[in-house]
């Protein structure tokens, strides 16, 4: 009995010092975040990013909260696309990052809700490399460093200027580390934690299931090429087959409308451009992020070279991270490492897209059909493209998030190389600590992005006066398509239905009222209007919109030229009985509907 419970009072000081330095790792990840994304964390009237996007998750996050709370399908909202409504199973939705926003904006405001997620995914995605690496065998201080890399890697920089769905990137590694166990390890827990993992990044973005999909299949293929044991292999292959069940049960609200859909003969969901314009420049990976502090202004010439935006193609893995990641390539040949590096290179090439290209080039080479001439160089993204999952996917440059969770874990075998260098045992402690500062100061130097950039949260007076109208009504706005993200930020404080919309995949009933009545048609799209194009506005009368419950037009006339706001006001002014102006501050002037 006193040989038991010394064993339990051991266990215990074990596990409180485990818990310690678990503890100690998050909190220093956290205050790294708010330090290299200043000033997010002390914004007032601002959230990271350059808006449209950033405003489109700001709504997200209300519209999922007012979904809990109503007992409405959180999958379709009435708020956008009045008065039709809007199915949001196929759009770019982040429903896990919205539920934690959930408690923050009961205690807090909207924009501040979302800073805090936005911020945490920095520090969670830090510690889930950091765990994976410590359970792969580094050090504490090694395995910070591999933590240190994926957490403030230039892709995760890149989106978290308003991709909220991709910067919930702390999944990614844990899930890695729980299949890896389950594979490892026959405990029965392991494949419920990692489908738990796998299902929490279902609720966040599905690129991110295709590639963790992606990484368990090379997993298990190559523990079986490996292992070469029957009965090892068979208990694997249960193991990994529970845990994909137990995702799907988790998971099917979600996944079943989006394979009906998938599998109709005329989905909208499949894209078939883009595949090349939004994948990876080779070039892209060795040449720093814009948002760098020193280097960012010098290389924006050779951005402009590559396809898509400068967002997708951020894929700069860092020097650091290629150093010691070819470090342990060429100087380790254990099976984990070999495994990590067909990783990288699988992950990187599928980045690629279909074709390779260099500095925005092209690169072609002799084709040996004749008559041809030069052909592009082909890969394995041109099938995969075709195929009905990989054809939802078609920003390739996405799956260099793997790319850097290779790097980090292939860096911290680098550096653990490094520090098992050390000739002396009593040097080792101090060769560990001296080599992981410098390492770190390169990590945080090379991917340095002070001052982070924000944009406003302000709202015009007269949504806030909306806010507190009871009655229940609609709104149209006047501007342009790019701007409808942060109308329906404005949304979150008028609590008003709006006849715009906008999501990343458009139902096309979604479009019927907008489409086939002539006034909503010619209001919404009025930027479309070429200058010194003939509009024939017989007929139109936006008085009839009162029949739809639409009370005000608002119209945005920075957005707009001239004759574009002639146009409008011209409508106006014939209206039956008038439309008369409510409000008007700067270039927002608001029209009310007479019923």
């Amino acid at each position: 009995g006193h040989g038991d419970s010394v064993k339990l009072r051991q266990d215990k000081i074990e596990w409180l010092s485990r818990f310690r330095v678990k503890a100690v790792v998050l909190a220093t990840y956290a205050v790294l975040t708010i330090i290299f994304t200043y000033p997010v964390a002390f914004s007032a009237n601002a959230i990271p990013g350059l808006g449209g996007d950033g405003y489109w998750f700001l709504w997200d996050f209300w519209a999922f909260k007012n979904a809990i709370f109503t007992h409405t399908n959180p999958l379709y909202t009435s708020h956008i696309y009045y008065p039709i409504g809007v199915n949001l199973a196929f759009s770019t939705t982040a429903f896990f990052n919205a539920a934690l926003s959930i408690p923050l904006q009961l205690i807090w405001d909207l924009p501040h809700a979302y800073i805090f997620v936005w911020l945490m995914s920095f520090a969670l995605s830090g510690y889930g490399a950091f765990a994976l690496m410590r359970y792969l065998g580094g050090s504490t201080k090694v395995a910070f460093i591999s933590g240190l890399i994926f957490m403030l890697c230039p892709y995760h920089f890149a989106h978290a200027l308003g991709h909220m769905n991709l910067i919930a990137t702390a999944w990614i590694p844990l899930y890695a580390l729980f299949f890896i166990k389950t594979i490892r390890e026959n405990k029965r827990l392991n494949p419920v934690i990692a489908a738990l993992f796998l299902s929490i990044t279902a609720f966040c973005d599905f690129y991110y299931v295709i590639y963790l999909v992606t990484l368990s299949v090379l997993l298990v293929a190559y523990y079986f090429w490996t292992e070469r044991q029957q009965e090892s292999f068979a208990g694997i292959l249960r193991r990994t087959a529970l845990t994909f069940v137990i995702f799907v049960g988790l998971t099917l609200p979600l996944l079943f409308p989006m394979f009906q859909e998938l599998l109709s003969g005329s989905s909208y969901m499949y894209n078939p451009g883009g595949f090349s314009t939004y994948s990876a420049d080779l070039l892209a990976f060795v040449v720093p992020s814009q948002l760098h502090t020193l280097f960012g202004s010098e290389v924006s010439s050779i951005y402009q070279h590559f396809t898509g935006n400068f967002v997708e193609q951020t894929v700069f893995i860092g020097y650091a991270g290629l150093v010691l990641s070819a470090l342990a390539i060429i100087r380790l040949r254990t099976r984990e490492v070999r495994l990590w590096a067909l990783a990288l290179g699988i992950f990187l090439v599928l980045s690629l897209g279909p074709v390779l290209q260099v500095n925005g080039v092209v690169v072609r080479v002799p084709s040996a059909i004749p008559y041809i001439g030069k052909a592009p160089v082909p890969l394995p993204y041109y099938v995969l493209m075709h195929l009905p999952v990989f054809s939802i996917a078609r920003v390739t440059s996405r799956w260099d998030v793997m790319v850097m969770l290779c790097v980090s874990v292939l860096s911290g075998y680098g550096l653990q190389y490094l520090v098992s260098r050390s000739h002396s045992p009593g040097r080792v402690v101090r060769t560990e600590n001296v080599l992981c500062l410098v390492v770190a100061g390169l990590i945080l130097f090379e991917f340095l992005s002070v001052p982070y950039p924000t944009v406003t949260t302000a709202v015009p007076a007269f949504y806030q006066k909306m806010g507190t109208d009871p009655q229940d009504y609609a709104v149209l706005e006047v501007a342009p398509h790019e701007s409808t993200e942060q109308m329906m930020y404005y949304q979150t404080i008028s609590h008003k239905q709006l006849v715009n919309g906008y999501v990343s995949r458009t139902p096309p009933g979604s479009l019927e009222f907008i489409e086939t009545e002539p006034v909503v048609r010619l209001l919404i799209n009025i930027q479309e209007i070429k200058p010194g194009a003939a509009v024939n506005t017989t007929g139109l009368d936006p008085s009839v919109l009162a029949r739809y419950n639409i009370k005000y037009v608002i119209v945005h006339r920075e957005d707009l030229t001239q004759q574009q706001i002639n146009l409008v006001q011209a409508l106006f002014d014939k209206a039956s009985k008038g439309a008369p102006v409510v409000y008007e501050e700067g270039p927002m002037i608001v029209y009310a509907i007479n019923k």
